[in-house]
């Protein structure tokens, strides 16, 4: 496992090339309840895990399998929509990739700026 040093103070964001680069959105499926985490430095946020239907690369038509990803909350980003979330529940999320690091491992993370609960059409997984 590498371990990433955590600034002390603050640090701005460096510029991206082009704008807006590495961000995504995403619909998805809850398949856990919201669970309350802190981020890298200590803020409070809300960890949602989503899986999503992705399309076979040869036909679109086809679904090919169901991604899972983390989608890391803020407390500043989330309120009362989040508080009510629960497994099963449809979501929207807008945010920026990243890595999410703890005593195990590092895994990819979307770190939320929008999250929309409410209903989206994904196909019906029949492996449940």
């Amino acid at each position: 496992m590498r371990r990433r040093a955590i600034p002390q103070q603050p640090v701005p964001f460096p510029e991206s090339t082009p704008p807006a680069i590495n961000y995504a959105v995403v619909t998805g499926t809850l398949i856990s309840d919201p669970i309350e985490d802190k981020g890298p430095g200590g803020e409070p946020l809300t960890l949602l895990e989503i899986k999503f239907p992705v399309a076979h690369p040869e036909d679109p038509r086809l679904l090919w399998t169901y991604a899972l990803y983390d989608v890391q909350v803020p407390a500043k980003v989330g309120g009362r929509d989040i508080e009510e979330l629960r497994e099963g529940a449809t979501v929207l999320v807008a945010g920026q990739l990243s890595q999410r690091s703890d005593r195990i491992d590092e895994q990819a993370a979307l770190v939320a700026i929008l999250v929309k609960p409410g209903p989206c059409s994904e196909p019906s997984d029949p492996s449940q």
